[in-house]
């Protein structure tokens, strides 16, 4: 199922890349960006509730969480060199808890300056799909700062460092309502490709 999903993230890749490069020059119209994440948790929280004992928050270790994984962003500049908004799907694979994580979310950006390699701020706000027995349902969240450097006609090298805070359940039900899940705070880095 996982090497599925990868196939299905890179078909997705190509074929946006593909129209984005008829459609569009630097700084408006569509753009594609394809990453590599690493992503460490620094602070872990389990939430249980049984009728006994109501509400149960501990503490867990998260010196040995950590995620890698990878994402697509599809967007349009809504004002040229300045504003984009998009839509992006990431899969990713996570440890101590061990499971899967699909997000689906949308993607805003505002870049700083009007030049082609320019600094930039990102807000992505989504959810995790429950897709299979080993991902896990959940809510998104990341917002960083990132940077974005032509290396060629078209193409940028991508580079963010992101807060990311999440949760998961470990139900299959919604995480608002969920009676046992796993509540994240972490940092990403991701690096990456954009196609204009």
């Amino acid at each position: 199922m996982f090497r599925f999903l990868i196939a299905i993230v890179c078909f997705l890749s190509i074929s946006v890349v593909v129209k984005a490069q008829y459609y569009t020059h630097f700084g408006r119209g569509f753009f594609g960006i394809g990453q590599a994440a690493i992503v460490k948790c620094y602070e872990l929280e389990q939430t249980t509730y049984t009728a006994s004992q109501g509400w149960d928050v501990t503490d867990l270790s998260s010196t040995s969480t950590f995620g890698f994984g990878a994402n697509y962003t599809t967007g349009y500049f809504l004002v040229k060199n300045k504003l984009s908004f998009g839509a992006g799907l990431g899969i990713y694979s996570y440890h101590n808890p061990n499971f899967g994580y699909l997000p689906l979310y949308g993607d805003l950006r505002f870049y700083m300056t009007k030049e082609p390699d320019v600094p930039y701020l990102l807000l992505q706000v989504g959810g995790g799909l429950k897709a299979g027995k080993s991902f896990k349902n959940g809510n998104y969240f990341k917002f960083g700062i990132g940077f974005k450097g032509f290396v060629g006609d078209g193409l940028c090298i991508v580079g963010e460092a992101s807060w990311q805070p999440f949760s998961v359940s470990n139900t299959g039900e919604s995480v608002n309502v969920a009676n046992d899940t796993y509540s994240f705070k972490a940092v990403s880095f991701t690096i990456g490709i954009m196609f204009f």
